[in-house]
């Protein structure tokens, strides 16, 4: 493809910027999974609620080295709160967890998570909804999770997508109701992601890294435009 081509191609890329909800079915060989299994008890994470233990995620932990919680600051927020609200867990049922939820509406065994025997949790007191934000090294364009509430059915629950400078590129909200996908695509370069929602929980989140050569050309077009700017 020559100058012109490229610069044609990148400004028709540009110009049909779209996003839209998908599948899990509609991420192809190149998706990657975080299942959250084998995290828990280990050295990046401590243990809370001792009679039902959570696993504290590290903040400068990174998800099979690709993504990291960017909110909240730090975890716990607010180390004084009795419920430990908007802490980000691991609950694992292989290491000791008993239960996730307030008891409306429970995760009692591995029988009722997504998959396998763990999950990631946002804790809440119930009275107010918390958010988790993850943001991705590289940046993405397919992404999404299964998603649950540990308070009750129905509970409003709410996935967004966001740019390199925080602004929100899509979202969708959902109803709980025994572990729901959303998922969404957008050909604007996915950052960070978030969720929110009261007792959250979080498991199999997917994320598609582009193509290499993909990036590249999005990478050399957008530098062509730019180069044919300077020079004129």
């Amino acid at each position: 493809m020559n100058y012109k081509g490229i610069v044609a191609f990148s400004l028709i890329l540009q110009a049909l910027t779209f996003a839209g909800t998908i599948t899990p079915w509609d991420f192809n060989g190149l998706a990657k999974i975080e299942d959250f299994e084998g995290l828990a008890n280990v050295s990046f994470l401590s243990a809370i609620v001792p009679l039902n233990p959570h696993y504290l995620v590290d903040t400068g932990y990174y998800f099979n080295d690709d993504f990291t919680i960017t909110f909240p600051a730090s975890n716990p927020p607010d180390p004084g709160n009795t419920y430990y609200a908007g802490a980000v867990v691991i609950g694992d049922f292989s290491q000791g967890t008993d239960y996730w939820g307030l008891g409306h509406r429970r995760i009692d065994s591995p029988a009722d998570v997504y998959s396998g025997n763990a999950y990631l949790g946002v804790l809440s007191d119930g009275l107010y909804p918390a958010t988790v934000t993850f943001g991705f090294r590289d940046p993405v364009y397919k992404v999404g999770a299964w998603i649950d509430s540990g308070q009750y059915h129905n509970t409003p629950l709410t996935f967004e997508i966001l740019d390199n400078v925080g602004n929100i590129i899509d979202s969708m909200s959902t109803f709980s109701s025994d572990w729901t996908f959303v998922g969404l695509e957008s050909n604007t370069p996915i950052y960070s992601i978030s969720f929110t929602g009261f007792v959250s929980v979080v498991d199999n989140l997917m994320y598609e890294i582009p193509e290499p050569a993909t990036m590249l050309l999005f990478a050399f077009g957008g530098l062509m435009l730019r180069k044919r700017k300077t020079t004129r």
